[in-house]
């Protein structure tokens, strides 16, 4: 779970001192914060210089043990700096949230621009975006290139402002998602306040395990004493990781690469800990598959291949990326707007584990 950060040093000034920001965050079991870092182009907005609050503290905070996220509210206006802004907030951060919402109606070129540039200079970035939950409402808002280069999509599902059921929110989102032939993995993002706790649980057990909370800047004590009492991630000591869940799959999937000797960027052999981070992405990078190639890495991909539902159950995992593999590895490609060129590279390898 994340919680997102409006106004870090507003924060910080209610405990009265960094110090005990960082210990009350810890009390309640909060380790994971994505702070905003830009207002479009702009490192300022409403009299608040977002960048400069981000420098300051990002660096305490994740030296004190916590996991860093930065967002930024798009207008797409000038894309040349608010580009730069969001590749500098990436270089500063564990993962980046886009967040377009009106300013960004009708604006699909300008959208796809930024994101080829962003993704060009950081193709191995958790990059994530998040905007209203229900698409046939906003249909100008383009989505699918969000969703192109991506990694998750985190809806704003906010229960109370809108005056709906969780049921109703979540079974319209849900047909939108499909409706649109959306494709990331769902994060979704709940209210930190008016909300009853046992909402909280009811949404983990019906909906989504991990998601995102708005914001830090006005948690009431409803959702800090069900954090304080269901923070899985505090009394297990697994840490938290934004855009992936512990899974079974990752963790194979290192254990195979390591087995392999293929280290990440340091050259050092992967953490087996199932999360897709920076570093099993970055070894990933060296493992870009071809029509003729065979191995081990042949059969992960062709056992992905049937979990997807693009090869049948009863094929056989032969490790040879033979005619029938290539074929569906187009048609899954195709299927999730990928060049399809049949080649294993990252984007294809990211799309098939998430």
């Amino acid at each position: 779970m994340f919680v997102w950060v409006w106004e870090i040093e507003n924060c910080i000034k209610k405990q009265g001192s960094y110090k005990d920001f960082v210990q009350s965050l810890k009390e309640i079991g909060i380790n994971n914060l994505c702070i905003k870092f830009h207002e479009g182009s702009s490192e300022i907005g409403d009299g608040v210089n977002f960048k400069k609050a981000f420098l300051k503290y990002a660096p305490m905070l994740k030296k004190d043990g916590f996991k860093i996220g930065s967002w930024g509210y798009n207008y797409f206006n000038n894309i040349t700096k608010e580009s730069k802004l969001i590749c500098e907030a990436i270089n500063n951060s564990d993962y980046y949230i886009f967040d377009p919402e009106r300013e960004v109606k009708g604006k699909k070129a300008e959208s796809e621009l930024i994101l080829q540039i962003v993704r060009e200079k950081h193709p191995k970035a958790l990059i994530g975006y998040s905007s209203y939950p229900f698409m046939t409402y906003h249909k100008s808002i383009p989505y699918g290139v969000f969703d192109r280069y991506c990694d998750f999509f985190s809806p704003q599902t906010y229960f109370y402002e809108m005056n709906w059921s969780v049921n109703k929110c979540m079974e319209k989102f849900k047909r939108d998602y499909k409706e649109f032939g959306l494709k990331s993995k769902v994060i979704p993002s709940l209210e930190g306040f008016k909300l009853k706790e046992n909402i909280y649980s009811n949404f983990q057990k019906e909906y989504y395990q991990n998601f995102g909370i708005w914001s830090l800047d006005f948690l009431d004590n409803e959702f800090i004493e069900w954090i304080k009492n269901h923070n899985v991630d505090r009394n297990s000591n697994k840490k938290d990781t934004i855009g992936f869940e512990i899974r079974n799959t990752v963790l194979e999937l290192q254990k195979t690469l390591n087995y392999l000797e293929i280290n990440d960027y340091d050259d050092n052999p992967l953490v087996e800990d199932g999360l897709l981070g920076e570093k099993t992405m970055s070894a990933l990078e060296k493992c870009s598959l071809v029509y003729g190639d065979c191995g081990e890495l042949v059969e992960f991909v062709q056992a992905l291949l049937i979990d997807q539902g693009e090869l049948e159950e009863e094929f056989l995992v032969d490790g040879i990326f033979g005619k029938k593999t290539l074929m569906r590895v187009k048609a899954f490609q195709k299927e999730n707007k990928l060049k399809q060129d049949g080649i294993i590279g990252l984007n294809t390898w990211r799309r098939l584990i998430t």
